[in-house]
């Protein structure tokens, strides 16, 4: 009628048979791993030894063609679900040409609470530092 869950087990048998299989688990990840190091990484890195100006150079393209492909699928999901809402072009226009504007200034604002949380934090501990200097020399 009312089976326990699984944690609620208290069988040696039934504790074994989960330690089973999560180490099971384990070892096939582990397997993979070596698998993709030894078809995938291990390529990348012999091509980075022998020409290195060659594997810099599709560093450099990939991460500006992946930053390029980013930023092209993100604003045609947006443009897509802005259509499927039924808002005009001319809203998305202006929504796609004020969304830079609106990243970089939530960037300067979180920059600046950063810099104003570390110096909150600088004064603390140099107030500290002069409080414990006082109090060790008197």
């Amino acid at each position: 009628m009312y089976e326990k869950p699984s944690y609620e087990n208290k069988r040696l048998s039934d504790r074994v048979r989960e330690w089973g299989a999560l180490g099971a688990f384990i070892v096939v990840s582990l397997v993979i791993s070596i698998v993709v190091m030894d078809v995938i990484i291990f390529p990348i890195s012999l091509l980075s030894v022998a020409n290195k100006p060659l594997f810099n150079a599709l560093v450099v393209f990939g991460t500006i063609g992946g930053f390029a492909a980013l930023v092209a699928l993100s604003l045609a999901r947006r443009i897509i679900q802005l259509r499927k809402d039924g808002v005009a072009a001319g809203r998305i226009a202006i929504s796609i040409a004020v969304a830079p504007f609106k990243a970089v200034g939530g960037a300067i604002v979180s920059l600046l609470m950063s810099l104003i949380v570390v110096y909150a934090i600088y004064l603390l501990m140099s107030g500290n530092y002069y409080l414990l200097y006082k109090l060790l020399n008197r």
